[in-house]
């Protein structure tokens, strides 16, 4: 059954970020969406930044992250949208991709965890190393 966000924040609070990673990849992915489907997806993100409801169908993917949902627009193929939403502040969208299976997709599945794998492992290193005199002569 799909769930609703853990992460009700005020409406009176800063938009959130919306990033894609890895960008190119994402932005790839993007285009092969149909125009339609992907301006839904982009509205969709865009009101959920701002504290608002998505237009399209929200389901988490607790199996993968209890931070991690999709967009749904049912069809053939469907579409889905797959992002994070664990640091406070980002909406940090994984995986843009056509559905054909019923139930679970294990390839994308695994696209998503490798992908917020090498997201929060960039995250972590971004504060390591600065200030640091390295290659100063």
């Amino acid at each position: 059954m799909a769930k609703t966000s853990h992460q009700n924040e005020p409406r009176d609070q800063q938009p959130r970020k919306i990033e894609f990673s890895p960008e190119k990849a994402v932005d790839k992915e993007l285009l092969k969406v149909p125009e339609r489907h992907r301006d839904r997806f982009l509205a969709s993100l865009m009101l959920m930044a701002n504290g608002e409801e998505p237009t399209c169908k929200k389901k988490q993917l607790d199996s993968i992250d209890r931070d991690i949902y999709e967009l749904c627009i049912n069809g053939s193929p469907a579409w889905r949208c797959i992002f994070y939403t664990g640091e406070s502040g980002k909406i940090v969208v994984l995986h843009a991709t056509d559905k054909t299976t019923n139930g679970s997709d294990r390839q994308i599945a695994n696209v998503v965890n490798e992908r917020l794998k090498a997201w929060r492992s960039l995250q972590t290193g971004k504060g390591k190393g600065k200030g640091k005199g390295k290659g100063k002569a």
